[in-house]
């Protein structure tokens, strides 16, 4: 969901250099390489892999869609790219390097249609449940996932299994367990970030001027240390008591990822040629800019041992080795 409207957007607009080619890089601490050809959404590190996917939907039937990546020994290498239908990748998470998921939707006849995707193995499955789902997590092993219509599910075999329908358009998903959930969404313009504590669910934003601001993203690194963000470019924070604006006027921000030193990674861009890298460094409140391109980075991972990847509307992986 907080990525779907740049992907329909700027599908048209792709510039880049030659498939894994090494590009410039901004700054001597991070590597830029050239991994596809479709705009790349969302990317994941397991154990040992490292996987990104994506996707755009291009005038002529003909053209690539979804496609699914894998580093192999420094080089990315499409894994899966050949579907039934028109498919578009947007968010990926995995439980190993044999079982990995990802979500997007389908587009067939003028229509979309949201699916699931499933490796187990070396093979990928394609699920549809007939809903868009906006958020995908795996909390306690198990598969969750969220759809703009208000529901919580989780994944049992092939089947969804209803555990929550919540009256807003949910746009992230978080939880340690299933007594122990957040979700981002808004209603009538309004945002709200909601908790559940096993019995009731609690909205973090009643009485906050941060409900006026657009959510579509959330990081906790605690119970009381919430970090949020959205289209609006503010990066804003919960102490487990208020909430308050840490930074504001960047561009419109896409993902989240936290370094073992609780810096705090900001994927931002803006259509069609603007994107940039930030760091934040809660202790001294520095806002840093890490790294820009002319592509809006669309996510971000981070990994103790093996640095920061982000991933590009443009098709481009982005490494920093030291964190």
């Amino acid at each position: 969901m907080k990525k779907l409207c740049y992907f329909l957007v700027c599908c048209l607009f792709f510039i880049s250099c030659a498939e894994n080619e090494i590009c410039e890089p901004s700054s001597d601490e991070w590597s830029v390489i050239q991994a596809s050809e479709v705009i790349l959404s969302d990317i994941w590190l397991g154990d040992d892999c490292t996987y990104a996917v994506g996707g755009s939907i291009g005038i002529e039937t003909s053209e690539i869609s979804g496609t699914v990546l894998k580093n192999v020994n420094g080089a990315w290498e499409v894994e899966k790219n050949e579907w039934d239908s028109r498919v578009v990748l947007t968010t990926l998470q995995g439980n190993s390097c044999d079982e990995i998921y990802a979500i997007g939707y389908v587009h067939e006849a003028g229509t979309y249609s949201g699916i699931l995707m499933k490796k187990n193995g070396n093979k990928w499955t394609m699920h549809n449940y007939g809903r868009e789902f906006s958020s995908l997590q795996i909390i306690e092993d198990d598969v969750y996932l969220a759809a703009t219509d208000g529901g919580v599910f989780r994944l049992d075999g092939n089947s969804l299994e209803r555990l929550h329908s919540i009256n807003i358009k949910i746009t992230d998903l978080w939880g340690t367990d299933a007594n122990n959930l957040f979700i981002s969404g808004f209603f009538q313009n309004r945002s709200s970030l909601m908790h559940f504590d096993g019995s009731d669910w609690t909205d973090l934003l009643v009485s906050s001027r941060i409900k006026e601001m657009y959510i579509n993203l959330f990081l906790p690194v605690a119970e009381n240390e919430i970090y949020a963000a959205g289209e609006d470019g503010k990066l804003v924070k919960y102490d487990g008591e208020r909430w308050s604006i840490l930074t504001s006027g960047l561009p419109p921000i896409y993902d989240i990822a936290v370094s073992s030193a609780k810096e705090i990674y900001l994927a931002t861009g803006r259509y069609p040629n603007l994107g940039a890298i930030y760091k934040y460094v809660p202790n001294t409140r520095e806002l840093i800019m890490e790294f820009s391109l002319s592509s809006p980075v669309t996510g971000i991972w981070s990994d103790e041992s093996r640095g920061i990847y982000a991933c590009t509307g443009s098709g481009k992986i982005i490494h920093k080795s030291r964190m």
